[in-house]
């Protein structure tokens, strides 16, 4: 189906589009309540945390999704070198030094970039809280030629024991997945850091690797193949 907010090819019997959020309605959305979750499963879990997060299956996946980041991190650092090098060597707009030099500038401020998502990744930590806020803010941007261009933040706001608030930004299927008041596990080896509490009214869950929607039965997802935490 398409949504009708944006144009993007969505799932069928969506009840929110995964590429702008926007609700849908009509045929859509009376499918909408087994693939967010809020109809009974065919199977039920009971509530609480999974008890697979040290599992061989799930160690094995976060060590092969580092693996995968760090390769993509390392292609990010060298390809501004290359490109202004091959750019330089052919072209006669600028020579070969000054485009080598641009290169190295963009290459160490990828890496540092690269270096900060990782030490904010590997330093943080996991907590328990309650979903106490959720807001989708929408920004709209007009380029020179006249063409509107839309950004949509989607970010969660959970409240640990302690009381402290956290800020996170999260995609459009996990937002629609968890309501006000779930009480949630913030993972921060994931990919998709955030587990729910009560699953038992769940009917589909969210993979925590990719973020795709998949049945509850479902010991690994459909897209990426990765285990399901549940």
């Amino acid at each position: 189906m398409i949504c009708p907010n944006c144009g993007m090819s969505i799932k069928d019997g969506s009840r929110f589009c995964e590429e702008c959020g926007a609700r849908l309605e009509g045929q859509a959305a009376s499918h909408a309540d087994a693939f967010y979750g809020y109809a009974p499963g065919p199977e039920r879990l009971a509530p609480g945390y999974s008890r697979r997060l040290e599992s061989e299956a799930v160690l094995e996946a976060l060590k092969k999704q580092r693996k995968s980041t760090r390769i993509v991190g390392l292609i990010v650092i060298v390809l501004p070198l290359i490109g202004f090098g091959v750019y330089g060597a052919v072209s006669d707009a600028m020579e070969l030094w000054q485009a080598m030099f641009a290169g190295v500038v963009i290459s160490v401020i990828m890496a540092v970039s690269v270096l900060i998502v990782s030490l904010k990744k590997r330093l943080g930590k996991s907590f328990e809280g309650t979903l106490t806020r959720k807001k989708h803010v929408r920004r709209i941007h007009r380029s020179n030629d006249g063409y509107r261009n839309s950004r949509h933040d989607y970010i969660l706001y959970i409240t640990d024991a302690e009381g402290k608030r956290h800020k996170k930004h999260t995609t459009p299927t996990i937002y629609n997945y968890l309501n006000e008041g779930d009480r949630l596990r913030y993972l921060p080896q994931f990919p998709l850091p955030f587990e729910k509490y009560d699953k038992s009214r769940d009917a589909e869950i969210p993979c925590l690797f990719c973020g795709r929607m998949n049945p509850i039965e479902n010991d690994s997802c459909d897209y990426c193949r990765n285990p399901i935490i549940k």
